[in-house]
């Protein structure tokens, strides 16, 4: 029988899925499709773990890992400064194909220069990828680079085939109803960066999320967190939201949504449903200056914004705006005013985040023409941004500790 061997590195709570969902995801794919002469064996780190580094460690050390025909390595921004020494390491006692991904990989130019130990480099979505990496064969010229879009309807919901176990009253689940987002922030990384491509939107069918929603409210789940980057875009969501509605769903629908698509009847109709179940709209602002958000490839419409605020608070709908300290052409005075806007809208939950660059987008190339400094704060171990051209290392300090007293 062929061995497989998926390793992961995960953020699991407590109170949530002791696997994370994208790694379920690939996992409720790939077993759909292989023959019963291979097993997958899943590997789960969780990086919250207080003896994480100690429990990896001894694991590499004691693993005979030539039992396995394949070895395949998710990489995140929250392992990156772990990966290199962990791939070094499987690399002296393994002699078949290494498969590297993850966002880490898909957006990093150059995969082999950074990544020597990698045969095979998964580019985007991972299902289809991941099974295709599986067919290449050890003699192959390496390396190799597997880019392949998932096609959402042929993909088994992770909840339905119990790669992810819900138990009765849990506190949290994760799912999604779509994946990509049309828009060009030069910041964020939910677009096909690889392939320099606006994406659309592809959704899940409308019977899989159904499904799952009845599995959530069965088990009385606390909290259903949609990961879709926009919630409310497309056609589809407004039907999401009267499923919720007529199945009477009490879990708190947690949706990440965008200021400026809650317009006209559509708009409405989406505010009318949100005030009729129990949800929390997540809003990213990141901030209200134009200078701030052009360099971001973004634009804010204060005025709609406003009114959209103003609806919210009346209907009594729960929501929260993200905000961003360290972005380019801020101070701290600008960081202030953002603040000072939420607060004079009766924002009742600001959260600000640090700036992070990440791999692969714009804002991350232009770092060094942009003249912005980064650093390992807190013990974290991805690097925030913390001067600029704008603010010094005291600003920002200054900025940490508005940001922490919201």
């Amino acid at each position: 029988m062929k061995k497989i061997l998926l390793i992961s590195f995960d953020i699991i709570r407590d109170g949530e899925c002791n696997k994370s969902y994208s790694i379920a995801s690939l996992l409720a794919y790939i077993k759909s499709k292989i023959g019963i002469d291979t097993e997958i064996i899943h590997k789960s780190f969780n990086v919250q773990d207080k003896n994480f580094e100690t429990n990896l460690f001894d694991w590499i050390e004691l693993t005979n890992f030539n039992e396995f025909e394949r070895i395949a390595i998710s990489n995140y921004v929250w392992s990156e400064y772990i990966i290199r020494k962990v791939l070094k390491l499987i690399k002296k006692k393994f002699k078949g194909l290494l498969i590297l991904g993850g966002n880490q990989i898909t957006y990093t130019s150059d995969l082999k220069k950074e990544y020597p130990e990698g045969d095979i480099f998964i580019i985007g979505f991972g299902e289809y990828a991941l099974l295709k990496a599986f067919e290449i064969k050890q003699n192959s010229n390496l390396p190799k680079f597997i880019a392949e879009r998932s096609i959402l309807n042929e993909l088994p919901s992770p909840y339905m085939t119990n790669e992810l176990v819900v138990s009765d009253n849990q506190r949290m689940v994760r799912t999604e109803a779509k994946r990509g987002c049309v828009y060009t922030c030069n910041f964020c990384a939910h677009r096909e960066l690889y392939n320099n491509r606006r994406v659309n939107v592809f959704d899940f069918p409308l019977k899989r999320v159904f499904s799952e929603l009845d599995l959530f409210q069965k088990h009385n789940v606390g909290k259903i967190n949609f990961m879709d980057p926009i919630f409310n875009y497309g056609k589809q969501y407004i039907d999401i939201l009267k499923y919720i509605k007529e199945r009477d769903i009490k879990s708190l629908v947690s949706l990440q949504t965008k200021f400026e698509l809650i317009s006209g009847k559509r708009g409405d109709e989406f505010l009318d449903l949100c005030s009729n179940i129990n949800v929390v709209l997540e809003f990213g602002l990141q901030t209200t200056y134009e200078e701030e958000n052009r360099i971001l490839n973004r634009s804010t419409k204060i005025k709609h914004i406003e009114k959209v605020m103003s609806m919210l608070n009346v209907k009594g709908i729960e929501y929260e705006v993200n905000i961003i300290y360290g972005l380019p052409n801020q101070t701290v005075s600008s960081f202030k005013g953002t603040i000072e806007f939420l607060n004079n809208q009766n924002c009742k939950k600001i959260i600000a985040h640090p700036l992070m660059l990440l791999k692969g987008t714009e804002l991350y190339d232009r770092k060094t023409k942009l003249k912005l400094k980064e650093e390992i704060i807190n013990g974290n171990h991805y690097p925030i941004v913390t001067e600029s051209e704008s603010f010094t290392k005291s600003d920002w300090m200054q900025m940490y500790e508005i940001a922490k007293n919201i």
